[in-house]
């Protein structure tokens, strides 16, 4: 199984703070020998925001080779490195689900990660709900 590596650092400070991508390869490239998974390629995005997958080369790289049978588990460092937008996660995961492709990180568990992001969005979606229909109940009592 090749094992793909996906890393990026959106600003110098994040670089400074011990997220750049020198060391996020070094980390991930040494757990991939401690797992003795089959190092593949290594897919960076640098000073790249994380707020969406479509103007990222090299994640879109990384989906095609996914997608050809190329890569059979995605490794970044955190789970934030590959995507800040709870609906490019869901959709990568699906990508990854319908190509039989694993997906690690190494700070967090995967599993973890996903059942806080999804209760995130429903608590602010509830949030949204709520100012709606208070807002909706407001203007009706001002007439």
């Amino acid at each position: 199984m090749n094992t793909a590596i996906y890393v990026r650092v959106s600003t110098e400070e994040q670089a400074k703070e011990g997220y750049s991508i020198r060391a996020q390869i070094d980390k991930l490239k040494s757990y991939i020998m401690i797992k003795d998974w089959t190092f593949y390629k290594v897919y960076a995005d640098e000073g790249i925001s994380g707020k969406n997958i479509t103007d990222r080369p090299a994640i879109n790289e990384l989906i095609a080779d996914i997608k050809a049978g190329r890569v059979g588990n995605v490794f970044v460092y955190k789970i934030d490195r590959l995507t800040r937008s709870t609906r490019d996660l869901i959709d990568l995961t699906e990508i990854f689900k319908d190509h039989s492709c694993n997906f690690n990180s190494l700070m967090e568990a995967r599993g973890d990660y996903l059942r806080r992001t999804v209760l995130c969005g429903a608590k602010q979606n509830g949030e949204d709900s709520k100012e709606i229909v208070y807002q909706k109940a407001e203007s009706r009592s001002l007439f």
